[in-house]
C-alpha cells in the first residue's frame, strides 16, 4: 500500500469511488483483501507479469503485459468465487534462492523509493 500511496497520482484513476488516501488507509488495515489495484502494484514492484486463472486453462486477465526480454516467469493466481485468490505453482516448482531474513522487504523498498522520483 505504500507503493500505491507514493504513486497515488497514477493509481487514483483506478479508485474512482473514494479519495486515494482513504483507499490506502483502508486497504492497509489487517483483514482487508486486495483487488486489481493491488495486483497491478505487485506486478510493478516485482517487475513480473501476473496471470489470473478462473475455471479455465487460459488466463482471464494479465497484469504487466509488456514483453519481458528476461523471460521471467509470471506470477500465477487462481480466482475463486468472485472474492479469493490462490497461488498456482507447478508440482515440481522449487524456489530459485532462499532470502536471508535481512533481505525481506528489500525489493519492495527499492521499488517504493524509485517510485518517489516520479
Amino acid at each position: 500500500m505504500q507503493y500505491i500511496y507514493v504513486g497515488r497520482d497514477y493509481f487514483k484513476s483506478f479508485v474512482p469511488d473514494e479519495p486515494i488516501e482513504e483507499y490506502c488507509a483502508r486497504k492497509s488495515l489487517l483483514g482487508v483483501w486486495g483487488d486489481d489495484v493491488e495486483l497491478q502494484a505487485l506486478s510493478e514492484i516485482y517487475d513480473r507479469p501476473i496471470e489470473i486463472y478462473a475455471y479455465s486453462i487460459e488466463s482471464m486477465r494479465t497484469f504487466h503485459e509488456q514483453e519481458d526480454e528476461r523471460n521471467r516467469a509470471p506470477i500465477r493466481l487462481s480466482y475463486h468465487g468472485k472474492s479469493h485468490y490462490n497461488s498456482v505453482v507447478s508440482l515440481d516448482w522449487q524456489p530459485n534462492q532462499r532470502l536471508e531474513s535481512a533481505e525481506v522487504g528489500r525489493i519492495e523498498s527499492v521499488s517504493i523509493d524509485a517510485s518517489k522520483q516520479f
